[in-house]
């Protein structure tokens, strides 16, 4: 296996640590929002209708503490984030945690 600092420079992995704390940060404060009985990967498929691989790559980043890098690997793609928003918002969600999404 390739490591990833063989590849990317410096800034470019400084630039993959804060997005993906951010990322990470996001995600959490979206996770919080949500209903008690919606924190499982089964009851957050249920409760936001999405695909359960989304909410699986959700939880596994956020669970990714002090790893901002594997939290952006193993985050679901710019579809399955965007799917996420879009289900939390219309389930009335708090558009202010998700205005940077």
């Amino acid at each position: 296996m390739i490591d990833s600092t063989t590849i990317l420079s410096p800034e470019e992995l400084a630039r993959c640590d804060r997005i993906g704390a951010r990322l990470q940060a996001e995600l959490q404060a979206i996770l919080g929002a949500l209903p008690k009985e919606a924190t499982s990967v089964r009851a957050m498929e249920a409760h936001l209708g999405i695909n359960r691989n989304v909410c699986q790559r959700i939880k596994a980043s956020v669970g990714k503490r002090n790893d901002a890098r594997g939290a952006l690997l193993v985050a679901p793609g710019v579809l399955g984030l965007k799917s996420f928003v879009a289900a939390f918002l219309e389930r009335g969600g708090d558009s202010s945690l998700a205005a940077a999404t």
